[in-house]
This record gives structure tokens, C-alpha cells and sequence, in this order.
């Protein structure tokens, strides 16, 4: 009797476990969700008046409770995934409602262990022996949670979740707490508001967890204490020093550092997906008590980064935590002191550059308003870290003045907006008092990628010798004496990034100031900045700027308004007569001068050019014109025959070289007639069977071939060939004889169409079987059809169509 009990004793309590896991499963299924990208969440009003989540897409945005509803309805689609979709729309309505959700706590994370405390390497490059965990980690609120030598750490029991060695990473963080902010830093709440602008919540302390993966193949030279030192010191070069200094005091860093042992680098490749650090994190702390997360890891070949200022919300046991993040990879070595001192600083320069993106700043730029040839041309491009005056763009130790203002980081007497005027300008990291000056431009005509147009100004900063030195921009000749850089910068084009809303783009870090050098007389980023006794002449705003001294902390600095009566007006470009006979074109072209007499001659640049990227085809001529008066000029492009073009046209422009930018700049476009010649077309029509197939089934592609050359062209040559590629032959994988090769019906031809013809190819392809008795895996090859004109003339481009055969497995 006494064992049939135990025996029904027993078989409740696997009922009872079974049940607690199986709900234990299901709750986990249903609870956890992933973190939402606000940066595609918009929150609007709906068909019924009500505010409701829509989902970004790339040309319109939908209901996201549609989407959900969509999804859920897939039924190849888990009941766990479904329970994860349900948990985002709860979170993004939530969010657009601005209500905390009381979500539970995450689960853990699944990650494969070992139960023993992880082997980080400590300032020492030999690893310290592992200790085996005999109990389940707890953790303090303080700043800085510490792990005792018997590997029990203690804190309150409010804030310490239990968990079991098998299931919980190895974990270790340094043993210094971060010291606490000076009285004189601003307090600002710690928990992210709904809507709060980002100069906002960029300025005061910001709360930040740093989480640190160590992978057993890709140790780190240095510890942890290093790694927290070099985020959160308060002296030398450290992540919370430099925004001290760049912002004034007004923001700094704080916050916590956790390690996980990950065991090797490829057991979970995955690692560029937040969520998965989130996790490691959440059951441990209170994710709603930072604003950044700043993850390190040594998986890269190369010190690389990545950042953004969107705000993703992530549900945890606390509430919805609102972080952004940024994640780097670490490379130090520490064989010498040298190499460890170059290697940090290289590391804190791309740890300050993407945080400096979770803060809010975009890119650095600067623009490139050249072709090819290295004439100027009206619509620029962008070179996206330009800016070799900001950390944002290619020096490593400073933040630009320009961004510093927007960003709120200087105080009214800092920072002036100015018209004319003799000025003091603080060297911008060693000084104290006006810092920057910026100087309005009213609209400009630059048409850049994004943004065609927008108020624009200049932005006056002073480097001394010492300073530059300082912020490591050691290139150019920058370094060999005191500098006013004159940047431009046009503001408002939030078409650039929306998620640095109201930013600037940086047209130019430093205008060009040899106004007279007419082949420099464009945007770009290779200008001499002032020095003591140099100067600028703005002809658009009849302005001076002359430095007139300079020492180690100071620049006297001139913006002078110029009385002279002189009005500049755009010009008048004018076709008088144009040649084409197939080979070359000639334009003969006029271009008067309508400023006032006071502006005296000018220089006028006339350009003809093909819109075409593959032609890079122009002529350019230089014309001193007096106002009121017309000079005229020939201009010729010599054609390949056959001419191969995607239009009929060309343009013409004049330009007033003594005006900023293309303000006034003049456009023409005017159709030619006679052969032209175009891409010809190619396009897959149909494959039979149009699915996966087994090996030795042959598969029937059919293509057809276009002219699109003008009506008035003759005919024209073409050359076809297969090119053909299976998976065995990529790999070259040669472990057996015989390998399956694919081959083809149709050799390479030649054939010629007429303007407007088209003709038909058929292909058939097969991949053989072999002989061995063994079963092949799945596999595919790969079919290029390549299309070649028949000309020497360079535009004419092989085109090709690629397609995919899937083989079954035998």
C-alpha cells in the first residue's frame, strides 16, 4: 500500500511539472516581444478620430492593427510568433498613446553555457582561473554591481532575480563605481519621454549600460575595468570626458557595465541583433532606468561601429524601456604601451562617433559639386564624412561648432548670429567666451541628394595650433598654424534623415578662399582655412570676412558689409547656332552680363555637357564679359559612331563665377535630331518548368532582345552567350569524380536587329547526373545571359540577365 502511494505521489508530480512547464512554455510564447523601431512607427489619426499606430513602408504607410491581423492569419506562421505580433501592436499602442505598458518580465535568455564564472582577461594578458558559480547571482542598484572572489554578489531583495546557474551567462562587471555627477550638471529625468525633443534628451546625464560579449576564441587584451574606465573616466580620454567637454558640462555619461562568457565566436552568428543582448540584460536590471545601451564586442577584423538616435522601445518586467543604441568592436592590443595607446584611441574614436549618433548627430559631410573631369556641375553630390573638422566626419577628438549649437551646447553668449561686425572668436576647445559665429545666406540653389534647396548660412569657429593638435586633425596644413574655418552649412533638409529632424546638412567645412582661382570656385573640402591676416570676399552678400590676429586662445575676426554699388543679376544664356553630323557636336552659345556697372567684369564659366553618367562627355569655355555686355563662343563634343545614349539631348549652362554656389545658375535643354543610339533591351520571358527540378530535366528559358536605337539609325550588330554556373563548380568542391556540370543548347551567336526590331532566343540547360550510388544534396545553378552591342564606342555595355535553376535533391 505504502508504495502504491509513493508510486501515485510520483505520477502527480510529473502531471503537476508537465502542467508548470507546458504553461510555463506558453506563457513565455505569449509574453515576449521583440523591441519596436520607432523610427518606422508613426502615430496618427485614424478613419474613426482615433490616434493609432501605422507602420512606415517605403512609398506609404498602413495600419499596423492590419498588418497584425494579416500575419495572424498566415497559417505558416507559429502560435508563438503570433503571440509575439500580438505583443508588438499592444507595445506600439501603448507607445502612441503614451501610456507605460506593464508588460512581465522577459525570459531568459536562451544562450549555450557553462556554469562556470567567465574567464575574463583582466589588465593582465594571462586569463585568471575559472571559478565554479555554486550560487544563483544577485544583483545591487547601485551604480556599479561587483562580483566578490567567492563569486556571491549581495544585494536588496527587491531588486534581485533569482536564477540557476544552467541558465543564466556567466556574468562579471568592474568593481568601481562610476562617481557621481558635480553638483553644477544639470539633473534631467532618466526615463524617456514621449515626443521630448532631441537636444533635450541629449543634455544632463546620461544613464548608460554597457554590455560587454566575450567569445572564448576572440578574447579581449584588456579587462573590464579598463573597458568601464575608458567609457565612464572622468580624466583622460574617455567617452564621458569628451562630451563634457564638447557640450560644456551639459551632458555626461554614467551608468553600468555587465560581461557575458558567449562561448566561441560562431555558436550563434547572430549578434548584430539587439534583441539578443537586450535579453541577456533584462532579467538582471532595470532596463528603464538608461537611455543608452553601448554594446562592445571583438567579432570584427577591423574597428567598426554602428549607431542611431531611433528610439527603440523594448517591453520589460518595469515598464517599456525606451533605448537607443549603439554597438562597437574592440581591438587593443597591448604588446607595448604604444600600440595600446594608438589602438584606445582609435577604439574611442569610433565609440564617440556612434554614440555620438545615438545623441542625435548625423554625418558630417561635404559637398562634391564636380564631374568627372573636374568641372563644376549644379547638382552635387554628398561625400558622407567630409568634415574633417568634426568627430562626425573624419577628425577624432572634436565636435564642430555648427553641431555644437544646434545640439543647444552653447550658451547666448557662445554662440551669435551675426550680420557685420568686429568679433573675438575663443579657440573653440582651449578658449572661453563667443565660440561661434554664423552668418546668415538667405536661400541658396544647390541641388543635393535629398534636398534641392533650403536658408543656408555661414558658420565662423577658431582652431589655435594647439587646439587642432589636441583634436588630432594632424593633415592638410591645418596644424602648422592658427585657423578660422568658414563652413556652410544649409539648414532644415529633413528629407536628408528624418531622424535627425531640423538638422543641418554641412555643404562645405571650409569655403573656398582663393575666390580668384576659378577652377576651385565650387563647394568643396580642400580649402585653405584663415590664418592671421587672410581673408574672404563673398560676392552674392558683398561681405568681408578678414582675420586680423591670432594667438594660442583667440581670434580677432572682421565681417565687414560691402558699400560698393554693385547688384548681381543672372545671366542670359542664349543658343545661336548648333552643328551635329554623327560624330561631333558643336553649339555656338551667348552670355550676357546683367549685373550693375559697379560689379565691374566678370567671369562666366559656359558648359556643355550630355546627361548622360556613362557619357562624362563636355566642353567648357571662360568668358570675361563687362555688364551689359554679350560675348559668344563655340562649343563641341566629339561622338563615337555609333553614338550610344539613354536621351536624345544635351544641355548648356552659364554660370557667374564670382556668385557662391549655383544660385544663378542657367539650365538648357534642347532635343537633337538625327541617330542616336540606346541601351538595347533584354528580358526573360518565360522558363519551363518554372520550379525546382531533378537533375538530367532540361529547363527551356526564353529571352528577347530589343533595339531601342532611334527610327533613323541603321542596323545594328549584337553578340549573345550563356554563361552558366552550378553550386559544385562555384565551390569547386572535388571530393568525387564526376561532379554534375551544367550544360547549354544555345552557343554564343551573333545577329543583327534594325531600330525597333526584337528576336527571340530559346535556351535549354541541364545539370547531368553522375554515377554514384550516394544521394547529392540540393544544389542550383546559375544562368547569365549576356548581351553585347557590337561597337568600340565605351558606352556601349554588355548587359546581362541572371535566373536561378533549383535542382531537388536526388
Amino acid at each position: 500500500m505504502g508504495s502504491l502511494s509513493v508510486i501515485k505521489g510520483r505520477r502527480l508530480i510529473a502531471i503537476i511539472t508537465i502542467f508548470a512547464c507546458s504553461f510555463a512554455l506558453i506563457f513565455i510564447s505569449i509574453e515576449r516581444a521583440n523591441a519596436i523601431d520607432v523610427s518606422k512607427l508613426i502615430c496618427q489619426t485614424n478613419k474613426k478620430g482615433r490616434v493609432a499606430p501605422y507602420w512606415r513602408l517605403r512609398t506609404r504607410t498602413v495600419p499596423l492593427g492590419r498588418l497584425t491581423r494579416k500575419l495572424l492569419k498566415n497559417p505558416s506562421i507559429s502560435e508563438r510568433k503570433k503571440a509575439r505580433v500580438r505583443q508588438r501592436l499592444r507595445v506600439a499602442i501603448d507607445y502612441c498613446l503614451g501610456v507605460e505598458s506593464p508588460l512581465p518580465p522577459a525570459p531568459l535568455p536562451t544562450i549555450t553555457t557553462t556554469p562556470t564564472e567567465v574567464p575574463l582577461v583582466t589588465e593582465s594578458p594571462t586569463p585568471l582561473p575559472t571559478e565554479t558559480v555554486t550560487v544563483a547571482p544577485t544583483f545591487t542598484a547601485t551604480s556599479s554591481p561587483t562580483v566578490s572572489a567567492s563569486s556571491t554578489p549581495t544585494a536588496s531583495a527587491s531588486s534581485s532575480p533569482t536564477t540557476t546557474p544552467s541558465a543564466t551567462p556567466s556574468l562579471t562587471a568592474t568593481p568601481t563605481a562610476t562617481p557621481s555627477p558635480s553638483p553644477s550638471r544639470i539633473a534631467t529625468p532618466t526615463r524617456t519621454p514621449i515626443g521630448m525633443p532631441i537636444q533635450e534628451y541629449s543634455t544632463g546625464e546620461q544613464r548608460t549600460l554597457v554590455i560587454v560579449g566575450v567569445f572564448s576564441d576572440k578574447p579581449f587584451d584588456v579587462g573590464t575595468e579598463r573597458i568601464h574606465e575608458l567609457v565612464f573616466g572622468e580624466s583622460g580620454r574617455t567617452l564621458n570626458t569628451f562630451y563634457q567637454q564638447a557640450s560644456g558640462g551639459r551632458t555626461w555619461f554614467s551608468g553600468d557595465l555587465f560581461a557575458f562568457d558567449l562561448g566561441t565566436s560562431d555558436n550563434n552568428p547572430d549578434w548584430s541583433d539587439y534583441d539578443r543582448w537586450f535579453a541577456l540584460v533584462n532579467p538582471l536590471v532595470d532596463l528603464t532606468d538608461y537611455r543608452r545601451v553601448v554594446i562592445i564586442k571583438n567579432l570584427s577584423e577591423s574597428r567598426t561601429g554602428v549607431g542611431g538616435s531611433d528610439i527603440k522601445i523594448y517591453p520589460t518586467g518595469h515598464g517599456a524601456a525606451r533605448l537607443t543604441t549603439c554597438l562597437v568592436d574592440m581591438i587593443i592590443r597591448t604588446d607595448t604601451a604604444e600600440n595600446q595607446a594608438e589602438d584606445e584611441e582609435d577604439f574611442m574614436y569610433t565609440l564617440t562617433h556612434e554614440c555620438g549618433h545615438a545623441l542625435g548627430f548625423p554625418h558630417s559631410n561635404a559637398s562634391v559639386c564636380f564631374d568627372s573631369h573636374g568641372n563644376g556641375t549644379e547638382d552635387c553630390g554628398i561625400r558622407e564624412y567630409g568634415n574633417d573638422v568634426s568627430n562626425m566626419g573624419g577628425v577624432h577628438w572634436s565636435i564642430g561648432a555648427a553641431q555644437r549649437a544646434w545640439m543647444g551646447w552653447f550658451d547666448p553668449s557662445e554662440s551669435r548670429v551675426v550680420d557685420q561686425g568686429n568679433f573675438t572668436l575663443a579657440s573653440l576647445n582651449l578658449g572661453s567666451g563667443l565660440k561661434h559665429l554664423q552668418v546668415p545666406l538667405g536661400e541658396i540653389d544647390v541641388r543635393l541628394p535629398g534636398c534641392s534647396h533650403g536658408p543656408a548660412s555661414y558658420s565662423l569657429e577658431y582652431r589655435s595650433e594647439q587646439d587642432l593638435i589636441d583634436a588630432r586633425m594632424t593633415h592638410n596644413s591645418f596644424v602648422e598654424r592658427d585657423s578660422v574655418f568658414i563652413g556652410a552649412q544649409i539648414h532644415g533638409c529633413l528629407e536628408l534623415d528624418p531622424f535627425y529632424q531640423g538638422s543641418t546638412a554641412d555643404l562645405d567645412w571650409n569655403v573656398d578662399t582663393q575666390v580668384g582661382d576659378y577652377s576651385r570656385a565650387y563647394l568643396e573640402s580642400n580649402d585653405r582655412a584663415l590664418g592671421a591676416g587672410e581673408g574672404y570676399y563673398d560676392f552674392i552678400l558683398r561681405k568681408a570676412i578678414n582675420v586680423t590676429s591670432t594667438n594660442s586662445i583667440s581670434a580677432d575676426v572682421e565681417i565687414r558689409q560691402d558699400s560698393s554699388n554693385c547688384s548681381r543679376a543672372k545671366p542670359t544664356l542664349r543658343e545661336l547656332a548648333k552643328v551635329y553630323d554623327g560624330t561631333a557636336l558643336r553649339v555656338q552659345i551667348g552670355i550676357t552680363n546683367h549685373d550693375s556697372n559697379g560689379c565691374g567684369t566678370s567671369q562666366f564659366q559656359a558648359l556643355l555637357d550630355l546627361p548622360n553618367p556613362e557619357r562624362n562627355q563636355s566642353d567648357q569655355a571662360f568668358l570675361s564679359v563687362a555688364p551689359g555686355q554679350e560675348r559668344l563662343s563655340w562649343l563641341e563634343i566629339d561622338l563615337d559612331a555609333p553614338f550610344v545614349m539613354d536621351d536624345n539631348l544635351y544641355r548648356v549652362s552659364a554660370k557667374n563665377l564670382n556668385r557662391l554656389y549655383f544660385r544663378d545658375s542657367y539650365r538648357k535643354v534642347v532635343e537633337l535630331s538625327g541617330c542616336f543610339r540606346r541601351e538595347p533591351q533584354l528580358e526573360l520571358i518565360s522558363k519551363s518548368p518554372d520550379a525546382p527540378v531533378h537533375r538530367d530535366i532540361e529547363v527551356i528559358s526564353i529571352y528577347k532582345v530589343t533595339n531601342l536605337d532611334a527610327p533613323s539609325c541603321a542596323s545594328r550588330n549584337f553578340h549573345v552567350r550563356p554563361d552558366l554556373i552550378s553550386d559544385w563548380e562555384r565551390t569547386g568542391d572535388g571530393s568525387f569524380a564526376g561532379r554534375p556540370r551544367v550544360t547549354s543548347s544555345l552557343d554564343p551567336i551573333n545577329f543583327s536587329l534594325a531600330a525597333g526590331e526584337s528576336i527571340e532566343l530559346t535556351l535549354a540547360t541541364t545539370m547531368n547526373s553522375i554515377s554514384q550510388t550516394y544521394q547529392l544534396p540540393e544544389s542550383r545553378y546559375l544562368v547569365n545571359l549576356i548581351l553585347s552591342p557590337q561597337s568600340s564606342h565605351r558606352g556601349s555595355q554588355s548587359i546581362v540577365v541572371r535566373d536561378y535553376v533549383d535542382i531537388l535533391a536526388d
